[in-house]
């Protein structure tokens, strides 16, 4: 909110100071799903160009009252063009709501009309996902009070309960927990490749262990202080995003450079130096297997699941299709992505 006053009044007043001068306020918005995890989308938005209306100009000109006022008037200009690029909730609880809705939406649109939400290129399904989700935080509020409306907020927060309870995730239950698949045959396969894979990512795990502790224990203590100390912050994610990224400029070409010495120290000059030229290739390829190889890991929990409690899998997965259909009812219903 400062900083936006201070950019409005710069702007008012560079337009005063050089009315020759085009100036145009271009609203950005960054919208990130995990804000704080290395590799998380982020959609950028950006809004039409703003200037300065003339009547506000003539009012900074005045001086005194009419400055101040001329600079809250484009302070709200500004807020209303970032409004139109960004995600606005209440709070984090509203965020995780809204954001699991869409995922039940999404797929029952899609069940519905199998064109709707299969967009020629996965780039333009990720924007169908981010535009749904930015109608239903702005139409909340304007539905939340509806009968219908609160009957299906009721039921989604009580399947997310059940997911929290069995372990699992929402994706999870939308694709993976069904006992008409070879459950058996995809477990053991995908043990045979997380036991292939251990070979290649427990060792670089380790190695990257030092970097990823202190990075953690130091952003987690900086994100509690800037807690305390402010009113608007919900989890303090960008201060934790921002000092993961800062110690890891200094860690990580410290740790690349200790790990060569020791090899250097150990295996000989001509290692060392293969070690210090291409291991940072490795390492960026190893990011992708890293990926792959948690979400294998995130998977065997819905499978076993699936094996064991075959009862309680599809119980989930039919609380999630009547979800889907009510989802879809009722948003359209009341027009909420209007």
């Amino acid at each position: 909110m400062l900083r936006s006053l201070v950019g409005s009044e710069m702007c008012i007043r560079d337009r005063v100071k050089h009315p020759e001068t085009p100036l145009r306020i271009v609203p950005v918005g960054l919208n990130y799903s995990n804000a704080d995890r290395f590799r998380s989308t982020v959609f950028v938005e950006f809004g039409d160009p703003i200037q300065v209306p003339t009547d506000i100009l003539e009012k900074y000109k005045a001086g005194g009252s009419s400055k101040v006022e001329a600079g809250n008037q484009m302070l709200e200009i500004i807020q209303e063009a970032h409004h139109d690029v960004t995600i606005q909730v209440e709070d984090e609880e509203t965020r995780k709501l809204l954001w699991g809705l869409r995922r039940i939406y999404a797929s029952g649109v899609s069940e519905r009309d199998k064109l709707a939400m299969q967009p020629a290129s996965a780039e333009e399904q990720r924007r169908t996902r981010f535009q749904i989700m930015r109608s239903l935080a702005d139409g909340y509020a304007r539905v939340q009070h509806l009968p219908a409306v609160q009957s299906l907020v009721t039921k989604v927060r009580k399947y997310h309960t059940l997911l929290e309870a069995y372990g699992v995730r929402d994706h999870q239950v939308a694709h993976r927990l069904s006992s008409r698949s070879p459950v058996t045959e995809i477990l053991l396969w995908r043990l045979l490749i997380i036991a292939t894979a251990s070979v290649f990512c427990v060792p670089g795990l380790v190695l990257a262990s030092p970097c990823v502790i202190v990075s953690r224990i130091v952003s987690t203590r900086k994100a509690a202080e800037a807690l305390k100390g402010s009113t608007v912050k919900i989890e303090g994610r960008d201060v934790v995003a921002t000092w993961k990224l800062m110690i890891s400029l200094v860690f990580v070409p410290l740790l690349h450079t200790v790990y060569t010495l020791l090899v250097a120290r150990f295996g000989g000059e001509a290692l060392a130096t293969v070690y210090f030229f291409f291991m940072p290739f490795v390492s960026f390829f190893s990011i992708k297997m890293f990926e792959d190889f948690f979400a294998l890991i995130r998977s065997l929990k819905p499978l076993l699941m699936v094996m064991l409690s075959r009862d309680q899998a599809e119980r989930l997965v039919d609380i999630r299709s009547e979800l889907e259909k009510q989802s879809v009812q009722v948003i359209d219903q009341v027009n909420w992505l209007q």
